[in-house]
C-alpha cells in the first residue's frame, strides 16, 4: 500500500508518540478541563477578576469493563497536585489553601 507524504510523516508521528510513552514506563493521564465561553469573555473582558479559587473533589473510580492494574500505581493526590501547579500559573487558587477535598 502506498501512502501520500503527508500521510507517512504522520503515522511515524503517532508511532514515535506511542513508542516513547512506553518506554517512559509510565503512566500517563490526560485531564480535559472545559470553560463556557461567556465565562472565558467575561473573565477577558474584567480586568477586576485576576485571582479564582477552586475546590477538587474526589469521587468515585468506575473502570468499566476495562481491567487496567496500572491505574492503581496512579495516585489521586499526584494529579491534583500537578494540576495545581499550573491552575496557579493562571491566578486560580485553591480554596482556603487547600489542593483538595476526598468525599
Amino acid at each position: 500500500m502506498l501512502l501520500k507524504p503527508g500521510y507517512k510523516f504522520g503515522i511515524l508521528l503517532i508511532a514515535l508518540t506511542i513508542g516513547t510513552s512506553y518506554l517512559q514506563g509510565a503512566n500517563c493521564i490526560a485531564i480535559k478541563a472545559i470553560a463556557p465561553e461567556k465565562y472565558i469573555k467575561s473573565r477577558a473582558l474584567d480586568a477586576d477578576i485576576k485571582v479564582q479559587i477552586y475546590r477538587i473533589l474526589k469521587g468515585n473510580y468506575h473502570g468499566g469493563k476495562t481491567a487496567d492494574p496500572s491505574m492503581d500505581e496512579i495516585f489521586f493526590e499526584e494529579v491534583i497536585e500537578n494540576l495545581a501547579i499550573h491552575l496557579q500559573k493562571q491566578n486560580f487558587y485553591p480554596q482556603d489553601g487547600l489542593v483538595f477535598f476526598i468525599v
